[in-house]
């Protein structure tokens, strides 16, 4: 990345994210940084992890948010925010 993704962490992550679930979201932020890497122009990455994160149906789960300021391949719109959930 070139610089050290911010980090956030609401709720009670680790004693409400079991084993299965934490593997699920840990591919998914590997995924989502080296995502942001490839991004030209990226100087800033924020990482957010939060539960509970209920869904629009109302099922108790955790979210990730990964969010970067680098450009898309065009040059054109700047940011790009990915968002991953997961019930518990």
């Amino acid at each position: 990345l070139g610089t050290a993704p911010s980090t956030h962490f609401r709720g009670p992550v680790d004693a409400r994210v079991p084993d299965r679930v934490a593997d699920r979201l840990l591919t998914a932020l590997r995924e989502a940084l080296a995502a942001a890497s490839a991004r030209p122009d990226v100087s800033r990455v924020e990482v957010t992890v939060e539960t509970p994160a209920p869904s629009p149906e109302g099922r108790d789960g955790v979210r990730l948010r990964v969010a970067d300021d680098g450009t898309d391949a065009g040059g054109g719109e700047r940011g790009t925010t990915v968002t991953w959930w997961a019930p518990l």
